[in-house]
């Protein structure tokens, strides 16, 4: 009994402070093509720089994260860092909900308080008429996933009168490879497909070999990160599971326009 609450007690998570967030010009957001270009107006680190730098883990920076997927410092940071310390947020990672999809197809994380800042920016806007707007779009992770997703459900930053069919476009499609990413990071272990479909169909979509790509041979980033998101009980039997017990044979890297 001794052993196992002393067991438990090393697998405690030290005390922190919540990080009080970074107010920054958001409107600038309006007129951005790219995520880099918010980079004057925020500090943005890249999706792989974030496991390196911020995440104690040898495994999870085996996986070649995308670049073009970028996060703001107050998504990153939502507790104090210590003093001198190594800088460990693997234990207070934000789950990932709303972000920005801009038109070069890179993707900006927030966090909650500022998606609800850049909703209000957009109600605040006049409506335009221009259907030529390269605005990024604001959009839940949870509705880029899922094919035929309403296109309510994604707004552009200047609410200009884009067709139905564009905005479907630039809210649902972006890059196999960047919503893999995105997916494989908050830790999903269902990928396109359902988990009562038999493994050869699972296993023969673009989703699975997207996720085959980050992940093959690499069984236990697979672990580390599920367990990370709470979600190891989920990870048995999953896509996941299944593309990183495989050899990997004919996995080819995704370009960043797949």
């Amino acid at each position: 009994k001794e052993e196992e609450e002393e067991e438990e007690q090393e697998r405690q998570v030290p005390r922190v402070q919540p990080q009080l967030e970074q107010d920054w010009r958001q409107g600038a957001a309006i007129t951005a093509t790219s995520a880099q270009q918010l980079s004057s107006c925020i500090d943005l680190v890249p999706l792989p720089d974030v496991v390196t730098r911020f995440m104690q883990s040898s495994s999870l920076s085996s996986i070649p994260w995308s670049p073009r997927v970028f996060c703001t410092t107050n998504f990153l940071l939502s507790v104090v860092l210590p003093a001198g310390g190594g800088a460990d947020l693997s234990e207070h990672l934000r789950p990932l909900d709303a972000l920005l999809l801009f038109a070069d197809f890179s993707v900006l994380l927030l966090s909650e308080r500022e998606a609800d800042a850049l909703q209000s920016l957009i109600w605040k806007q006049q409506r335009k008429s221009s259907r030529s707007s390269a605005a990024p779009v604001l959009v839940q992770l949870c509705y880029l996933r899922l094919d035929g997703s309403p296109t309510f459900l994604a707004q552009k930053l200047d609410r200009s009168e884009t067709s139905r069919r564009s905005l479907f476009i630039a809210a649902s499609s972006p890059p196999l490879r960047c919503l893999t990413n995105l997916q494989l990071f908050n830790g999903d272990t269902m990928y396109g497909g359902s988990s009562t479909s038999s493994i050869s169909m699972r296993t023969g979509t673009p989703a699975f070999k997207a996720l085959q790509a980050l992940v093959s041979r690499r069984r236990q980033a697979a672990e580390e990160l599920v367990s990370l998101r709470g979600k190891l009980s989920m990870l048995p039997r999953s896509d996941l599971e299944l593309a990183s017990e495989d050899g990997g044979q004919g996995v080819q890297p995704l370009s960043d326009q797949e």
